[in-house]
This record gives C-alpha cells, structure tokens and sequence, in this order.
C-alpha cells in the first residue's frame, strides 16, 4: 500500500487508509510505502520493521521515524510482536548519526564509548557480513563513525566468501590449466584438488540434468542419491572456497609489510616485492598470475576490501606530525586513486549525505520508554517526545550492496563523489579562521571545509582532515 500525496491525509488521518488496507494483518501481510507520512506522532502495531530509503539528515528525525515499529502488539496476555528492526543500507550514515545523537544527548558522561554503549543498550546494532548477523559494540560504532569501519569487520572483509568465485567455469578452466592446478596443489590443505574439482563438475551436471527432466518419475532411491551427490559436490564446493580464502587473509600481512601505497597491489605483489608475498603466502608470482588470469579473484570486492584496509591504517601512518604518504596516490588491488577521489570515495561512501549539525536542544531520555497512547499528535519542534511504557527494543540492521561489477556505474558514482565533494556543507560550530585544540597538533586554525570534513592548520604550517561534526562531538576537535 502507499501512504503519500494529498489523498492520504495528514497525521493520524493518514492512518485510517492503511488500518483498512491492512485489514488482518497476519494474513494480508503488507509493506507501507510512505513519502513524509506516518513517520511521527501514530501508532501502527503491526509494523515490524522499517527500511530507510530516504537520507534523513538530522538524528532527531531518523530515530522518530524508527521508533514507529517499536509499538507494542499484543492480543490479551499473548506478544504477537516480539521484536522489530530498523533496516538501512546506509551504514556510515546510520551510524555517524547514532553516535552523534547519543553524545550529545547525555551531556553528565564525558567518555563518548560509555554514550553510545548506554544508547545501544535501548537499540542495539546488528551489521549484516557475508550471511550472518552480528551485534557490533561502541567501540565499533564510533571506529565506523570515524574511519568507515572497524577493525572487526575489516578482518571479516578479508574472509568474505564474495572475495573468490567457484563457479563451475572457473574449476573448469583451472582444471584444464595443469599449470595452474599444480601451484595450488603446491599450498597446504590442496592436494586432492585435482579429484575435488572433478568431483563438483561432475556430480552438480548431474544433478542439473536430472531436475531439468523432472523428478516426478524418479523412485525415493534415485531421489536419495540425487540428494546426497548435490550435498557432497556443494560441501566440496564450499570446502575449497574456504581453503581459497585462508589465502586472502594472508594479504592484509603483506599490505602491512610494504610499504608501498601508491601503486596497485598487483603490481607490488608482481613487480615490486615478489619475495616478500612468496615468505607470505607461499606462493610464487607466475603462480599468483595464473589463477589471476583463469578468475578465481572477483576483482571488484578485493578493490573494495584493500581501500577499507588502506583507510582504516591511515592513523598509523603519521609519527610526531610527519605522513611521507600524505599527497599521494593510493592503490588497491587494480585501481589506483588520487588523493582527491580516495578521500572522496570516503566521505560519500554510503550516500553521498553528510550529517548537519544544529545546535538545538534534544529530547530528553523518555524517548526510550513505550508510548501509553494509541494515537499521538505529530510532535512540533519544541514539545517533547510522549511518555513511552515497556520498551520493545528495535534491532537496527547494516547492510551493504555488493559493489557493482558494472564500470559505467563505477565511473558515474566517482563522477557523483567527486562533484559533491567541491560542494561546501553549511555548518554552524565552526567558522574559518576558529582556533581549536586538538591531542595530538595542539592549537590549530580552521583553514576550510569539505564534504563532511574540516580541515584544520597546525602550528608547523601542515593541513589536517577530521570528520566534521563528529570530531567535535566526540571531542577530538575542541573549540577554543
């Protein structure tokens, strides 16, 4: 159902549309498609979940639009509701929000980890890997907040079985390349690979074949077997992927031993530092080539998983105020970044939106408590969130889209990153020319703004860039 545009009425009104089209909601099972409706101020029990397909700006607006699926919904004595989730494929937007709400909504505690750890006890954290979910701590939250992601889930980056592929095409062609099977056959933990690949070639064309004729006429043996030949081959299948990405993990050990960042990984695996990436992973370059050429290596999520690596060890790159990095190009596993794009490519990572901050008042903390009444009036600026009774936690859930493997798409977003990142973002804290302090520089002057970004001048002439607002709000950037 849809619940936009003049017809559906404003406020509670936009409610007795959706009541009648959900009539029993347990078997109509609806999804609202609402534009500015329903997102403050009513109560709608059925929901369970909410997708956030719009980039909210301001914290106070995306939590009030959240807290609509947390609602009670009972029958008697009996919880029909028992948990609901908020769903946003916007991960650093999410959570630049959720740490920036939480710091400043309890002003007592100085600690900004104890924030947001008091917060996620009301609305816990789920992020969405590969196909697990997992809750992710405060410490987490605000390393994602800060760096685009933490150091936990950067080392599940690296075990991603979207890192290597094992369709029948590539056991196929590495199969048919001797070459390139023995040097796999030379690593620990493949050497039957040679009967394994054959193995899953064999028996999942057989059982395509046999699925494709019917299995109607088959007897409950032939059935049998049918079943256990597509469990064995997908056991193998997952068995060498697996083996395959207990390799991937060794690259984040040599990217830590190079010291070169300005080129791409291939060509300092290739080119620049053979021996080291043989002490590493154990195998030779010509080697490393071969199974490059045949497509065991998806391309596009090892760029993805070297940029977050690149990113996230930035903060060990500078000593007493000294980055030699600073200013140079950044290479991921085929692509190679100017300073300006990789920067970009960050700070628009999950929608191209920064987090404005004003400086008003927020709610006070009855915003985690259950709301009494069944209908509320839409809540203005000024008036504080209703009294809210016997919390249902909503679970927020992270998810990403697998980057795209469609070049065209990738030129156009680069387009799109860069073009925002000349934009100016308004903000209101910070002018040009402020002195702050800062740990780690001492007294430094606003030189500009980027896009979610301030740079900052130290006292040796040098230009820093912190995350802006969210330094400020965690404390990083002190005005002075």
């Amino acid at each position: 159902m849809v619940a936009a545009g003049s017809e559906a009425g404003q406020g509670a009104e936009a409610m007795i549309p959706v009541e009648r089209a959900m009539e029993n909601p347990l078997k109509t099972q609806t999804i609202t498609l609402t534009c500015g409706k329903l997102t403050t101020g009513v109560t709608v029990k059925p929901w369970t979940g909410i997708f956030m397909l719009r980039n909210l700006k301001q914290p106070e607006s995306y939590f009030q639009a959240a807290f609509r699926v947390q609602s009670p919904w009972t029958a008697g004595k009996e919880i029909i509701k028992e948990e609901c989730y908020v769903f946003d494929f916007a991960p650093n937007r999410t959570l630049r929000q959720l740490s920036e709400y939480s710091c400043r909504l309890n002003t007592k505690e100085k600690n900004p980890e104890t924030k947001v750890g008091e917060f996620i006890k009301f609305l816990p954290v789920l992020s969405y890997e590969g196909n697990m979910l997992r809750q992710i701590d405060a410490g987490e939250i605000l390393d994602i907040a800060m760096s685009g992601t933490s150091a936990t889930l950067l080392a599940r980056r690296w075990e991603s079985a979207l890192l290597v592929n094992v369709t029948n095409d590539v056991l196929a062609r590495l199969l048919a390349n001797p070459k390139a099977l023995a040097a796999l056959m030379s690593m620990e933990g493949f050497r039957n690979l040679n009967s394994e690949i054959e193995t899953i070639i064999n028996k999942s064309e057989e059982v395509k074949k046999a699925k494709k004729e019917g299995l109607d006429g088959k007897s409950k043996n032939e059935k049998k077997k049918l079943n256990e030949a597509e469990k064995e081959y997908k056991s193998k299948r997952i068995e060498i992927q697996e083996k395959l990405i207990k390799f991937s993990t060794r690259i984040p050990i040599f990217m830590y031993l190079t010291d070169y960042r300005e080129v791409t990984l291939q060509d300092v695996i290739t080119k620049l530092e053979p021996g080291l990436f043989k002490k590493v992973t154990g195998l030779y370059v010509k080697d490393f080539e071969l199974l490059k050429s045949i497509g065991l290596f998806n391309e596009d999520i090892w760029n993805d998983a070297i940029f977050k690596f690149r990113r996230y060890e930035e903060a060990s790159l500078e000593y007493t105020g000294i980055n030699k990095h600073a200013g140079e190009p950044v290479g991921g596993w085929s692509t190679v970044l100017t300073p300006d794009d990789y920067q970009a490519l960050y700070a628009h990572q999950a929608d191209y939106e920064p987090v404005r901050s004003e400086t008003k008042p927020l709610p006070s903390t009855k915003a985690f408590k259950r709301q009494e009444q069944q209908h509320l009036k839409p809540v203005t600026k000024n008036s504080d969130i209703p009294e809210i009774r016997t919390p249902l936690k909503p679970k927020v859930v992270l998810t990403k889209k697998t980057p795209s493997t469609n070049t065209s798409t990738t030129r156009k977003m680069e387009k799109i990153g860069a073009s925002l990142a000349a934009e100016t973002p308004l903000v209101a804290e910070l002018r040009i020319g402020d002195r702050v302090e800062v740990d780690l520089y001492g007294v430094c002057v606003v030189n500009r703004f980027g896009k979610g970004c301030v740079y900052l001048k130290t006292n040796r002439n040098k230009e820093v860039v912190f995350k802006y607002p969210e330094s400020l709000a965690i404390g990083s950037i002190k005005k002075l």
